[in-house]
């Protein structure tokens, strides 16, 4: 059949779909907290080394701003560039005495230093020779107009102009001259070799595998201090906005960047006062080595345990579902008319023991239950045997009773004839062609052709009444049941007779109880009543059957009890009181059924 599944498959993907997912989560879970804890080290380890870094490179530009300020605030440097007169002699002197002399020191004595510049025009027509220090203003290179802003600036990496010989790469500090009135004299140049910066690092080289940068507060790269990275340049770097962003941080951090299509992990120092910062740029994929190395840990960590997963799961699968089969079997063999089938109860699954159990259990209510229905077979099979006998004996009682009442009628024996009539009649309701529940008008007129009968033989020494509306006589109730609770008044509420008092039995049938759903016959009458000691009341409607000798009229009280009960069940049935004004009343409490019920299941088995 389409849509249908095996349970052991079922059991196996469940097992392995939940093991997985769970094993999964736990895998990212893990990954992501150790990637966080090893970025996080690999980042702090990086912040203090950039600190350490930047703090000696912020000391090696202090030494160098110090220098200028020496330099540009010297009297008679001052007073050499700001004095025109003097002949062409007294300027060499001047240049070589004051000018030269006062530079060379901080330039021998510092090797950090490429070369120092001073730029003045006083002496722009003098020969100029390597030894010279002083350089007419023509003779910039660089853009002045930073200085206009400021009295000094940095100016980035570019070739050395002093240099003749080789090239270095030297970073510029350019601080303006002024003399007492304030006035720009002249220029101080201060290159410093980048290379220096560089050997700053010594020992901590090797741990700078990234792009490490000088930039300054505007977002300039200044320097470089260890090779870029292959097809990677200054502008290409700085180009991308990333530079703006960081100058806007007032403290040190990181950022994620994304350079000419690779990922970088920009880290920054806290910039000094005069916003120094330095950068140093990482490809992402070296900081992940590690974090790789973790996750390719944890995925065959993770595969090894899906493979073991699987071997689990299917072990237990099969375990689980090993009785499955048996279960299977025992259920066709069933099927098939074999009930002696049992199966086993030792099992370690307590599951599936009680499952056994229930089994063997269903087995053997089921061969009582068969048993039974075979015994109520035979026993119905028996009694239609004896019914169908029995049919007989009414049908030749009828016709006896039919030639007895013509023959007294024949000879004028009109008592006899009319006795015999009722007999007959009384007969016929009483077999009601075999129907169990007869109408209530039915019921009443078997009652009272009985007193009629009765009456006769005692000499008509009591009275019988019947009162009886109109909806009750349609109502279907058990034949039956009010002449056993006539015979019972007659038999024993008349024992005592005497000559003075007329003793009367009313029979009433009318409905009752909430939306008229009850039919109540009570029976009653004028005799000796019932002794205290012989009443019985119980909670729901029950009888009183108690007080009944054991004669034939007690029998016909507890026929009638068990009877009504068969039908309606306990909340049904017969109670038995005394009257205030003498006598005893029997009450019979009935559903209103205006079509015959069935008995009840439980009664019926």
């Amino acid at each position: 059949m389409r849509g249908q599944w095996r349970i052991r498959p079922i059991l196996l993907l469940s097992f392995i779909s939940l093991t997985w997912l769970l094993l999964l989560f736990t895998c990212l879970i893990f990954y992501w907290n150790v990637s966080k804890t090893v970025i996080g080290q690999i980042v702090d380890n990086r912040l203090e080394l950039i600190d350490q870094t930047h703090g000696q490179i912020s000391s090696r530009f202090r030494d160098v701003e110090e220098i200028a300020l020496v330099i540009s605030s010297n009297p008679k440097l001052i007073d050499a560039f700001g004095d025109s007169s003097g002949d062409l002699y007294s300027l060499i002197q001047t240049r070589r005495e004051v000018v030269n002399n006062l530079v060379n020191p901080f330039l021998y004595s510092k090797p950090y230093l490429s070369s120092v510049r001073l730029f003045n025009d006083r002496f722009k027509d003098l020969p100029q020779s390597a030894q010279d220090r002083v350089y007419p203003l023509s003779a910039i290179e660089w853009d002045q107009e930073p200085l206009s802003r400021s009295d000094s600036v940095w100016i980035g990496s570019h070739p050395d102009p002093v240099a003749a010989y080789q090239t270095k790469q030297v970073i510029s500090y350019v601080r303006k001259i002024f003399n007492s009135q304030g006035r720009v004299v002249g220029l101080v140049e201060m290159n410093v070799e980048e290379q220096s910066l560089s050997q700053l690092l010594r020992g901590e080289r090797k741990m700078y595998d990234g792009i490490l940068l000088i930039a300054d507060g505007g977002g300039r790269i200044m320097s470089q201090l260890t090779p870029y990275a292959e097809g990677k340049s200054a502008e290409a770097l700085s180009g991308s906005g990333w530079l703006g962003d960081v100058g806007g941080v007032q403290q040190d951090g990181y950022r994620s960047i994304r350079i000419g299509g690779q990922n970088y992990l920009v880290l920054f120092s806290y910039p000094d006062k005069s916003q120094w910062r330095l950068i140093e740029l990482i490809p992402t994929e070296r900081i992940y080595g590690p974090v790789k190395q973790i996750r390719n840990a944890v995925l065959a960590i993770g595969i090894a345990g899906l493979l073991l997963t699987f071997v689990i799961a299917y072990y237990l699968s099969g375990r689980m579902t090993r009785q499955i089969p048996e279960l299977l079997g025992a259920f066709r063999r069933v099927q098939v008319g074999k009930l002696d089938t049992k199966i086993s109860e030792s099992h370690a699954i307590f599951e599936y023991r009680q499952i056994a159990l229930a089994f063997n259990r269903m087995i053997d209510e089921l061969n009582t239950v068969i048993d039974s229905r075979e015994r109520e077979q035979r026993a119905a099979q028996q009694a239609e045997y004896r019914a169908l006998e029995n049919q007989i004996n009414p049908h030749f009682l009828y016709n006896t009773l039919d030639m007895i009442n013509w023959m007294a009628a024949a000879k004028g024996a009109k008592e006899a004839s009319l006795m015999s009539a009722k007999l007959g009649r009384l007969f016929r309701l009483s077999l009601s062609r075999g129907k169990s529940l007869i109408t209530m008008a039915e019921e009443m007129e078997h009652a009272a052709i009985y007193a009629q009968i009765q009456q006769a033989r005692f000499k008509e020494s009591f009275l019988y009444e019947e009162r009886m509306t109109p909806e009750a006589a349609q109502l279907y109730v058990p034949k039956l049941i009010i002449q056993p609770l006539v015979e019972n008044a007659i038999v024993h509420g008349f024992r005592n007779p005497t000559g003075e008092r007329i003793f009367c039995i009313t029979v009433s049938a009318y409905l009752a109880g909430p939306d008229h759903s009850e039919l109540r016959i009570v029976v009653e009458d004028n005799g000796d009543g019932v002794a205290e000691s012989e009443t019985e009341s119980r909670p729901g409607g029950t009888d009183g059957a108690a007080h009944m000798r054991q004669t034939e009229g007690g029998h016909g009280m507890d026929n009638v009890r068990k009877r009504i009960r068969l039908y309606y069940g306990e909340a049904y049935g017969v109670a038995l009181s005394n009257r205030p004004e003498g006598g005893a009343r029997a009450e019979i409490r009935l559903p209103a059924a205006s079509h015959p019920p069935e008995p009840k299941q439980e009664e019926r088995l």
